[in-house]
């Protein structure tokens, strides 16, 4: 891939050279380690570790400080501090007739308004205008926020902003994956929480959302359970907790389908639940249709039920003729276009993975990017061959870093680049968001270190490059 065909990642700027100032061993006596010699090393690693890899929420670490000095000396531009944060752009500004001063930086922000807030010091130095209060109609925490919440008991200052995007969904202000967006905290899988979620929902029957995150709740299980691995390859043991999850996901999901006017998101955790059981999802997906013909996520789910390794025997062709089905011409070119290069995607997943042709496999992810920058392709294209000989994890650090502008708390994306760094024996803390991943419940996080190949191999490598 030549590096005009790339985009220009920023971590590709950093000089890299963690080790540049530490002496070698002693050659003579380089097999003669004291403890105090090897307690001075560590001790040196972590501070490496700490300055140059120094974690954040919502970004792979070492790229954030780099990102905020660029950020500095942009010039302002008129976007809501919610989306800097996000990296993601707030589509009523250019509905804004009425001039406003720009946005204040996220790190200007009092500790108490560093929420996702939409109603208010978001667009503008003053409250928003409509348009944005019928966008984005109440503020909704970060996961981390989220999470200390239900924690704490307070689940419904969680839910409360989630209701209104469903109802904001059911007026057709907003997509419905934005409320899947506000939903991540319920989605990762985090076994501490199961008892307030569940008590929760079984006291409020009939309330979508807290049906909704429920059951969601038990889907995120039943991933976790499942692993990344072929299906002839799930252990025997997990099989029927996987049943058990499902039942138990499916509960509240069929409560959420009589609970609001159009539960798109219901449709489509059930629709996924069916897939991972190779069972047929057309029934949900024309069901869930008829009752939300607005919904993408729904349209989505379908077109990915019907890859080649799962629901299309083999072929493209179900995905091809999907595009052509009637119900998407109601859809904006721009939708059109997202479900198209997810189909590339898709294609350019099975051409690398099933039929080891990389060359085209690759080159199906670029023609999906170029038709619609989408995750799927970001996330396939960071397996993508480095055309820096300085620096082989180039496509890891730029593509991990696209994901996250996109979707902060894509533990997926984390995990992977963790696990890259970690092989690499690059930093301690590429472990360290693998073992980050892996406590939100991310499938391949756990998959890597259930593995004791891999945290052996891992920690030797970074081991060989001190003594080099």
């Amino acid at each position: 891939m030549n590096a005009s065909d790339r985009p220009v990642s920023r971590a590709a700027r950093l000089s890299y050279q963690p080790f540049k100032d530490v002496p070698k061993l002693d050659q003579e006596n380089a097999h003669v380690i004291s403890a105090q010699t090897v307690w001075i090393w560590l001790m040196h690693v972590g501070k490496l570790a700490s300055v140059r890899m120094r974690p954040h929420r919502c970004l792979p670490g070492h790229f954030h400080l780099q990102r905020r000095r660029e950020r500095e000396a942009e010039p302002p531009s008129r976007e809501c501090d919610r989306h800097l944060f996000r990296a993601m752009r707030c589509p009523a500004i250019d509905r804004c007739s009425s001039p406003a001063p720009p946005p204040r930086q996220f790190s200007q922000l009092p500790a108490q308004q560093r929420t996702r807030d939409d109603t208010k010091d978001t667009c503008h130095d003053r409250p928003c205008c409509p348009c944005c209060r019928a966008l984005h109609p109440s503020p909704t925490l970060l996961r981390d926020q989220a999470y200390d919440a239900v924690r704490a008991g307070n689940i419904d200052e969680v839910l409360d902003p989630v209701r209104a995007l469903q109802a904001a969904f059911e007026r057709g202000d907003v997509q419905d994956d934005t409320v899947r967006a506000a939903l991540s905290v319920f989605s990762s899988y985090r076994p501490e929480l199961t008892g307030a979620i569940v008590r929760h929902a079984e006291t409020r029957s009939g309330d979508y959302v807290s049906q909704l995150a429920a059951g969601t709740h038990y889907l995120g299980l039943l991933s976790l359970l499942r692993t990344m691995r072929l299906g002839r390859d799930i252990p025997q043991e997990n099989l029927a907790k996987m049943v058990a999850a499902t039942e138990q996901a499916d509960i509240y999901l069929r409560r959420a389908l009589h609970a609001t006017a159009q539960p798109s998101l219901a449709y489509a955790e059930r629709l996924n639940s069916a897939m991972v059981f190779g069972q047929d999802t057309w029934d949900v997906y024309i069901e869930g249709l008829q009752r939300c013909p607005s919904s993408m996520h729904l349209r989505e789910n379908m077109l990915r039920s019907l890859r080649a390794e799962w629901g299309g025997r083999g072929d493209f062709s179900a995905m091809r003729a999907f595009l052509k089905r009637p119900e998407h011409d109601s859809l904006s070119e721009a939708q059109r276009r997202r479900l198209a290069a997810l189909e590339l995607a898709y294609e350019a997943h099975h051409q690398l993975h099933f039929k080891n042709n990389a060359a085209l496999g690759f080159a199906l992810y670029r023609q999906s990017i170029a038709l619609s920058p989408t995750i799927t392709a970001y996330l396939g294209m960071m397996a993508a061959p480095s055309d820096d000989p300085a620096n082989p994890l180039a496509n890891v650090d730029t593509y991990a870093q696209l994901v996250l502008d996109l979707d902060p708390d894509n533990d997926h994306a984390r995990a992977r680049w963790g696990a890259a760094h970690a092989m690499e024996g690059r930093s301690w803390h590429g472990l360290k968001l693998l073992r980050h991943a892996r406590s939100w419940g991310e499938t391949y996080a756990a998959d890597q270190l259930r593995h004791p190949g891999f945290r052996r191999f891992a920690v030797l490598r970074v081991l060989f490059r001190l003594g080099q």
